[in-house]
């Protein structure tokens, strides 16, 4: 009976993968930013490996190993151009000024045109070519990229590289919890804030909502009028409101809670495949012969060690020398202009398997999503020197979980970081917090790429997921707010106390008017009365 049970499981289990696998996938990926190709790439590789036939056009090379998977780049050169604007001098801009940080708003717009732009993508557009399934990060700052899914006739799954933010919830019908939700992007307020931060929370919530319809989507139209003016597309709004499902780069039991709609799939921490990795020989030498344990550094792919200002890299280096650890860092040995004895640059570094390592007790970095999701996974503490964007509200998060401390990146000096360093390493609270935390985020039902590579097939078996969106998405932001009904009642309730007053208003002067009539009365009766 057992066996029979186990066949049919089998059977069952052999039908339904028949419907979904073999499907072709057809991912564009315009950004140039390593961790958000990287996000992507970790699941288009995992499709592949399950059988799917996987298209990638991105405007990054090829990664090594490819797998399963077919890749285009285009637009040749312009990583490389992006890589340069994101230096630090741009990053001092944005420090400086938060109104020149809105020029960072240009780099989606001008890698949207030339992408659409790019020969290999016209081609594409205009062929016979047929997919099962459109990926992509359109609705974050991409929209234009929803053309490929209504082109090919095949629904698109959208990723999230980031958590939630307003623009996303008021597309995908999800709640905008502007009083315990805060704007990762421009404040770094916790879940718990005060009326002033909820006034400032909530202006910051109105602004981005206004310039994402006011101007950006517009602009995104007019690429997508430039250079595909022969097709038939619907608005983007349109489009972006009928993407199947978006996966987000969100945790469901570390990020601050917030409501999901089902059309919402958290899957925080699904990059984090090589935490098993082999190291390098030397790099594995390095950290097994730090009886102390191993100090690891690295600002990320946006920030290389390199673009640093001369003042910081001078910093790094002389704290890093007269630390009693041994640090690794991520950087070219001709980086540095000297390389004190307990330091060891090198230019990549596996940061997963790096912090896996038992003696890897402290993580420098920049405060980046994926980095924050690495270091919790592996449970180590961290001093965050936050430079742009989220990183942070990623930095003040750390010190709401009491498992590191931070200091902006501009604000580093020798005396600050050494302290920062030496506080963490030397109080095992943060170690322990920073374990403890590791065993919550690990401790979730599925998987977050099980969870992921779940849903991307239930589009593809059901051909679109449009019954997870809720009608909501659908209603106008005063409609969602009830504003509109309010605006009635408030209006009604206007009239009502505008009509009793007027109506109290003519009593009294009715009442006025028949008083020395009444009095009149009252004295001829009481004279009458006396006379009698």
């Amino acid at each position: 009976m057992m066996k029979l049970q186990i066949n049919l499981l089998w059977s069952v289990l052999l039908v339904t993968e028949s419907v979904v696998s073999g499907a072709r996938i057809l991912a564009v990926l315009p950004n140039t930013f390593y961790s958000h190709f990287a996000f992507a790439h970790s699941i288009l590789s995992e499709l592949g490996a399950r059988g799917h036939e996987v298209t990638v056009y991105s405007t990054r090379p090829a990664p090594d190993p490819l797998g399963n998977m077919t890749h285009i780049q285009v637009v040749p050169g312009y990583k490389e151009l992006i890589d340069r604007l994101m230096g630090y001098d741009v990053v001092r801009m944005y420090l400086e000024n938060l109104f020149s940080g809105l020029l960072l708003w240009q780099v989606p717009q001008v890698k949207c045109e030339a992408f659409l732009r790019d020969e290999k993508i016209q081609e594409l557009l205009h062929s016979q070519k047929t997919f099962d399934l459109v990926i992509s990060e359109a609705t974050r700052v991409e929209e234009s990229m929803l053309v490929f899914g209504h082109v090919f006739n095949a629904p698109t799954i959208s990723l999230w590289s980031t958590g939630p933010l307003p623009v996303l919830n008021s597309l995908t019908g999800n709640s905008i919890s502007i009083a315990y939700a805060p704007d990762y992007t421009t404040f770094t307020f916790t879940d718990k804030m005060t009326f002033l931060e909820r006034v400032k929370n909530l202006w910051a919530t109105l602004l981005s909502l206004t310039f994402y319809h006011l101007f950006h989507l517009p602009r995104q139209e007019e690429f997508v009028k430039k250079y595909l003016p022969d097709l038939d597309i619907p608005p983007l709004e349109v489009l972006a409101r009928n993407v199947s499902l978006t996966l987000i780069n969100s945790h469901p039991t570390i990020s601050y809670p917030q409501p999901y709609t089902p059309n919402m799939i958290p899957i925080g921490g699904a990059h984090i495949r090589q935490r098993n990795a082999t190291l390098p020989q030397d790099i594995s030498q390095f950290i097994d012969n730090a009886p102390g344990g191993v100090v690891y550094f690295s600002l990320g792919t946006l920030m290389p060690f390199q673009t640093l200002s001369e003042h910081l890299i001078t910093t790094f280096i002389s704290v890093f020398e007269k630390l009693p650890y041994k640090v690794l860092v991520k950087a070219s040995p001709e980086e540095m202009p000297q390389i004190p004895s307990n330091v060891f640059p090198t230019k990549w570094i596996p940061q997963q398997a790096v912090l896996a390592h038992p003696k890897c007790r402290l993580f420098v970095t920049h405060g980046g999503l994926f980095s924050q999701w690495e270091a919790l996974d592996a449970g180590v503490p961290v001093v965050a020197l936050p430079f742009i964007g989220d990183q942070f509200f990623n930095a003040r998060f750390y010190e709401e979980l009491q498992v590191g401390v931070r200091i902006p990146l501009e604000s580093v000096t020798n005396h600050s970081l050494a302290a920062a360093i030496l506080e963490v390493m030397e109080n095992q609270r943060y170690t322990d917090e920073a374990r403890r935390v590791s065993q919550l985020f690990r401790s979730v039902p599925i998987p977050p790429m099980d969870s992921a590579i779940y849903w991307i097939e239930y589009v593809l078996k059901h051909r679109g997921a449009f019954h997870l969106t809720p009608a909501s998405a659908s209603l106008n932001l005063h409609q969602r707010a009830l504003l509109d009904i309010m605006l009635v009642f408030s209006i009604t309730a206007i009239i009502a106390i505008v009509f009793i007053y007027i109506m109290c208003k003519k009593c009294v002067l009715l009442f006025r008017k028949k008083l020395p009539r009444i009095e009149k009365n009252a004295v001829n009766s009481l004279v009458s009365s006396k006379n009698n």
